[in-house]
């Protein structure tokens, strides 16, 4: 199935539902979605439904997700697709979404996610300020990532590790996947009021 993403920056997402598009004018938001029961529908904040149902001989999902703390409306974002879920531990709210039958390769963000998460708090003196951080790996994804808030989209090719002992594989994901999660605190959490 065709996998369906948003990349709203700089100034997109009014082309998409209607809102001022500037960083500094936050707003809080409600994905609703509707699609073929096979796919994930993922988004920012939490997921308050999602259910199968049948509607004229299909079988859909219903699902919907709030962002109930306001932020940019560029950081809105949507992905659907086929996903397969890779929890990161108890502790941290995160997990990663992969093409099915990609987990394995998705190991250096599964090691390393925790303590670059620990290392942002440290270094910020600030609690992470959303309900979840999300890694998307998305195929053909132009952007090498996005820090969308509490979702991050990353490119599967800069995701996936075919081999353990890629020695050039975990400083290229390491440095793109630090960028993004810096991200969540400046550029999300503290934001510029115009791009100018």
């Amino acid at each position: 199935l065709p996998y369906y993403f948003t990349h709203f920056q700089p100034h997109f997402a009014q082309r998409f539902f209607p809102n001022n598009d500037q960083p500094g004018d936050k707003a809080t938001v409600e994905v609703y979605a509707v699609v073929d029961s096979r796919y994930t529908v993922l988004s920012n904040g939490v997921k308050s439904k999602d259910e199968v149902f049948q509607e004229q001989g299909k079988n859909l999902r219903r699902v919907e997700w709030k962002q109930e703390k306001p932020h940019s409306t560029y950081l809105t974002a949507i992905a659907i697709g086929q996903f397969e879920a890779v929890s990161v531990n108890e502790d941290l709210p995160s997990t990663i979404w992969v093409a099915p039958g990609r987990k394995d390769r998705a190991w250096v963000v599964v090691n390393e996610l925790k303590s670059l998460w620990n290392f942002q708090v440290g270094y910020t003196g600030a609690k992470y300020g959303w309900p979840k951080l999300d890694i998307v790996a998305l195929p053909r994804f132009f952007w090498s990532g996005m820090e969308n808030t509490g979702l991050i989209f990353l490119r599967e090719s800069k995701v996936s590790v075919e081999v353990k002992n890629d020695q050039l594989a975990r400083p290229v994901v390491m440095s793109l996947l630090s960028n993004e999660m810096a991200h969540q605190w400046f550029g999300n959490l503290v934001t510029m009021r115009y791009w100018d």
